[in-house]
């Protein structure tokens, strides 16, 4: 589907677009990582970003408030990666991979390079973690699938069908590039 044909198949939805400031978002999922249910931040205010939102004034300046931001389930590509569900980012891909990552039930990564097993990542130059605390799957960005960490199939997942249909879904397009 074309872009155009894509924009052409919202307005024709009747669905309606919500401004967020791009700052907005990233804190929106850094909350969401943090259980943090909702914040205030003055970006919008007196914008169209502003529209329909609840505000505060705290000590004389008016803040929007903003709720969490959480995923069921996340795609993120990775310059590099371990076993063990460390992760580094390149780039622009640093801007939301770290706390998308950190604000969704199931992670899949599409990696450039995967170190083979026994090796592992500097700890200084690990971007974002999810091992230890999500269910990840990880893929090499070559399409070969090389590591399902954690569980042994998308079946195992502890999720809704719908859930599970979206992280196989999206498994298969990372394999097709």
């Amino acid at each position: 589907m074309s872009a155009r044909d894509a924009i052409k198949k919202f307005v024709q939805s009747g669905s309606t677009i919500k401004l967020t400031p791009q700052g907005s978002i990233i804190e929106k999922l850094r909350a969401g990582a943090a259980g943090i249910g909702f914040f205030g931040t003055k970006a919008g205010v007196g914008t169209e970003a502003e529209s329909g939102k609840e505000t505060k004034n705290v000590k004389g300046e008016k803040y929007i408030i903003e709720e969490a931001l959480r995923g069921d389930v996340v795609l993120v590509k990775a310059y590099r990666a371990d076993r063990m569900g460390k992760l580094v980012f390149h780039n622009t891909s640093q801007n939301f991979n770290k706390e998308s990552v950190g604000a969704a039930d199931v992670v899949l990564v599409e990696a450039d390079e995967i170190l083979p097993p026994g090796e592992y990542l500097d700890p200084n130059h690990i971007h974002s973690n999810f091992g230890n605390i999500k269910t990840g799957v990880l893929i090499h960005s070559s399409g070969q699938w090389k590591k399902d960490l954690r569980v042994q199939s998308v079946e195992a997942l502890k999720l809704t069908p719908a859930k599970k249909l979206i992280v196989k879904r999206a498994a298969q397009l990372s394999r097709n590039f």
